[in-house]
């Protein structure tokens, strides 16, 4: 019996895109062994999307159609990343705890720029605070938070691209997660409730953003640092 032709591919990975050439006849669990073949996305670790996740790791494609030139979508961390965010929490767990306001880059909040953003108040689009909890950052984001040069943005967490997105209403900043090496929370003075957040981006000064509901705080800080309590 002759063997059907090798059909391609293409694969979105985050920024990435891949093709893959492989035969139709192949298994779901092949396609995720020649994924992981050029991702490095162990084949456990991955979700596949054509629409919705594809499941049966033992159909094939045919039966799962999928056909030449199907369009698919990667969610899932590779290798690397997984090893670095393990480093990363246990780099964090070796590290006492500093409680709120009293770490070495404790800020006074009467110098300038966050006497400014300070008298302003939280901005009336955000998110109200929830005293006493933590929950899950919501999928849209969180809304309502402020930049020092006064900017109202939504934050958004990509998990699957490991980027913080900082939308305002004109642009979007993206920051990978890799690129913030720790989160110092500060108490919000007449504000119990609201907590600033100064993201350390390698050698530069603090990114700040002021108005965080305080019972998203610790989601932010376990996704993006990796940490899970």
């Amino acid at each position: 019996k002759k063997m059907s032709e090798a059909i391609t591919l293409r694969l979105k990975h985050g920024s990435d895109m891949h093709t893959i050439s492989i035969h139709p006849n192949s298994t779901l669990l092949d396609l995720r062994q020649a994924i992981f073949d050029i991702t490095n996305v162990v084949p456990s670790m991955q979700k596949i999307m054509k629409g919705r996740a594809l499941k049966g790791d033992q159909k094939t494609l045919t039966e799962l159609k999928i056909k030449n030139r199907s369009a698919l979508v990667l969610i899932g961390s590779s290798q690397s990343d997984v090893e670095q965010l393990a480093a990363t929490a246990e780099r964090i767990a070796a590290e006492p705890e500093i409680p709120d306001d009293e770490d070495p880059d404790a800020i006074d909040f009467d110098e300038y720029p966050h006497k400014k953003v300070l008298d302003r108040g939280p901005p009336e689009v955000g998110d109200d605070p929830i005293p006493d909890t933590q929950i899950t950052i919501p999928r849209d984001g969180v809304r309502g938070l402020m930049t020092k040069q006064l900017v109202v943005v939504r934050i958004s967490l990509k998990s699957e691209i490991s980027q913080l997105w900082l939308s305002s209403s004109s642009t979007t900043q993206k920051i990978p997660f890799g690129s913030i090496s720790d989160i110092i929370v500060h108490n919000t003075p007449g504000h119990p409730h609201y907590k600033i957040l100064a993201l350390k981006l390698g050698q530069k000064k603090p990114y700040y953003l002021y108005w965080m509901p305080q019972q998203y705080v610790r989601n932010f800080k376990n996704i993006i640092l990796g940490f899970m309590f």
